[in-house]
């Protein structure tokens, strides 16, 4: 038997080295945990890379096959049900000695939050008051109390 050496760098928690022998199929681990949370999944997107630049599997929400690279189709696959806990690995069927080599596993969240800031200056405040209608009363022309 052949062993083909896979190392699996992971971009948010450093590098891990996996072994398989040619033929066999190899678990990919990239875990986000606690990254995703309630982020509704078309708001997730993770992408597997060989070699720096040969898609392996891209995930938006869900697998997108559409630019995955030949040397992969049909031998990868994913856990969509754990995606929810950060869970991104992989599988690997089949490993072939050319599939030796850094896969890097990379995250990109588009979270967007909105903060809407009123300022007050407390000159205008001042300038206010000064603008409010002041009632003052009328003295009383009535002499009959004198």
């Amino acid at each position: 038997l052949r062993c083909v050496y896979l190392c699996v760098c992971l971009t948010a928690s450093g590098q891990v080295e996996v072994q398989a022998f040619v033929g066999q199929d190899v678990l990919l681990p990239c875990s986000f945990p606690g990254v995703v949370g309630d982020l509704p999944p078309e708001r997730v997107n993770v992408s597997w890379r060989n070699h720096g630049d040969r898609e392996v599997l891209a995930i938006a929400g869900v697998q997108n096959l559409t630019q995955q690279h030949s040397a992969f189709r049909g031998r990868v696959t994913s856990f969509p049900d754990l995606y929810p806990q950060g869970n991104f690995s992989i599988v690997l069927r089949d490993v072939q000695p050319l599939d030796g080599g850094v896969y890097e596993c990379h995250m990109v969240v588009d979270f967007r939050q909105r903060v809407q800031l009123g300022v007050t200056d407390p000159r205008d405040q001042t300038k206010e008051k000064l603008k409010e209608p002041v009632s003052v009363s009328e003295p009383s022309h009535d002499l009959s109390s004198w």
